[in-house]
């Protein structure tokens, strides 16, 4: 088994740091807050397009915002979209577009 440079206290910049995911796209899911949106916030910074695939679209429009804000010319795009995980027909819906 090798030993991992990364543990428990290693944050998601850490992890993308010497990462290039320009042209890439990402959904990450429950990115209205918490961990959903500090990975957000890295891919992001790493250069990929990023949706925020959240229940609550508000909420995923601030924090869309405030990453946005916070990122330098030239890096990812932010997108939110709705998306329950619970409910088939959400899933559905947001596969389909």
């Amino acid at each position: 088994m090798s030993a991992s440079k990364y543990g428990s206290e290693t944050t998601a910049a850490e992890i993308v740091a010497d990462v290039d995911l320009h042209g890439r796209h990402a959904v990450v899911t429950g990115a209205s807050s918490g961990i959903g949106a500090e990975t957000a916030r890295a891919l992001a910074s790493a250069g990929a397009d990023v949706t925020l695939a959240v229940r609550n679209v508000e909420a995923g429009r601030k924090v869309a915002d405030r990453i946005a804000e916070s990122l330098p010319d030239g890096m990812g795009a932010i997108s939110v979209a709705p998306l329950d995980l619970a409910d088939p027909a959400s899933v559905a819906s947001f596969v389909h577009a």
